[in-house]
């Protein structure tokens, strides 16, 4: 999910059937393939950040009034491809035009 409307839908769907928020875990993330910048585009990178920190932020806000009420735990997971070697760089610059 990346659209705060079905974030909060989800959210209040929660507290609606079980009458309390104890734990907001956040497990959703996508990773681009691997391509030179000069294809990566604007775009491309805004979708990266809605997905990977902005959705996560709006359900961190949208859940924190009612784990503040239980004292609910946020749990935030990431990949290990920040960890992984990788043979190539993500973000290759173009070679420089002579």
């Amino acid at each position: 999910m990346r659209k705060e409307e079905d974030i909060k839908r989800v959210v209040d769907n929660a507290v609606k059937r079980f009458g309390r928020l104890d734990a907001l875990v956040n497990n959703a993330g996508w990773h681009p393939p691997r391509f030179p910048s000069t294809i990566f585009s604007v775009q491309d990178f805004l979708d990266l950040l809605q997905w990977n920190l902005i959705a996560v932020f709006v359900g961190c806000k949208l859940a924190l009034p009612h784990l503040r009420k239980t004292r609910g735990a946020i749990v935030n997971l990431s990949s290990l491809v920040a960890h992984l070697a990788r043979k190539a760089p993500q973000f290759i610059a173009p070679p420089r035009e002579p």
